[in-house]
């Protein structure tokens, strides 16, 4: 009798399994997991290394004020950017540490003129690593012998900057031809970039270099130390921003800039080191 019953459990046992396979059916998909969904959108900007971080920043805001917008940065000195849009490189928007790359990129027909702006400006500083071991206090300081300066080369913004800045302290009278001279023979690096300057002051390679004093407030600031450069012999970096002419999406590359504009980019370019452009700019 018992193993009668065992015999008819795993009988009942079996029918059960039967009719749930039965049920299920062949086509049923299998279940998918949620994956977040795709950016209906993306912005390419080609900008100045100069503006990494603040751009970075400002993207984040853009991107959740433009829900499903997507931004990539491609950060290098201005004057390899141009290049690149010159070469058939892709960018919906370029950002320039100058009006000389701008010009150029205008002239190339690579951005659209009409809407070339400039939205924010820079000013030059001596940097020098945080322990400052060559005690430099004054833009005079750098005619000492024996010092270690690096600079930008001057294909880049930075360093056309730098180079006119010696071209203003070569005609004052409390600096003249002599700080040049002297300033020039301690130079021991012409890097192309703004962020290579900064990388070796930080790293002590160097006692000082010129930078922009955006470059004193980013990712190097607690190894570094600004020293103010008097604003008769530093010219202003003005940076300038245009919708690229192959532009994938020219309304939305019109709209970042906008952003940029806004109070809240300039006060996030503020924050960064940079100042804003006056009213009538254009």
């Amino acid at each position: 009798m018992p193993h009668a019953i065992t015999r008819r459990a795993f009988a009942a046992a079996l029918i059960a399994l039967s009719l749930a396979a039965c049920d299920k059916k062949p086509n049923d998909p299998a279940p998918i997991a949620s994956q977040p969904p795709a950016p209906t959108a993306k912005l390419t900007v080609l900008a100045a290394a100069s503006l990494s971080g603040a751009f970075r920043e400002i993207g984040a805001a853009f991107e959740t004020a433009n829900p499903g917008v997507k931004l990539e940065f491609s950060f290098a000195a201005s004057n390899q950017l141009r290049t690149q849009l010159e070469n058939g490189s892709p960018g919906d928007v370029f950002a320039s540490a100058d009006r000389k790359q701008m010009d150029s990129a205008i002239a190339s027909k690579v951005v659209d003129s009409q809407t070339s702006r400039v939205f924010t400006h820079n000013q030059l500083v001596v940097i020098v690593p945080r322990s400052n071991p060559a005690k430099i206090e004054s833009l005079a300081d750098l005619a000492r012998p024996s010092l270690k300066i690096v600079v930008a080369d001057k294909a880049v913004p930075v360093g056309n900057y730098t180079r006119l800045m010696l071209d203003n302290a070569a005609k004052d009278a409390a600096m003249g031809e002599k700080f040049v001279a002297a300033f020039d023979a301690s130079t021991v690096s012409r890097e192309q970039s703004v962020a290579a300057v900064v990388a070796k002051v930080s790293l002590a390679e160097a006692d000082a270099g010129i930078a922009y004093a955006s470059d004193a407030k980013g990712a190097s600031a607690a190894k570094l130390t600004a020293i103010p450069i008097p604003t008769a012999l530093a010219p202003r970096a003005d940076y300038l921003v245009a919708v690229t002419s192959r532009a994938a999406n020219p309304k939305l590359a019109t709209k970042f800039i906008e952003f940029l504009l806004s109070p809240a980019g300039r006060d996030t370019l503020a924050k960064h080191g940079f100042t804003p452009p006056e009213p009538a700019s254009n």
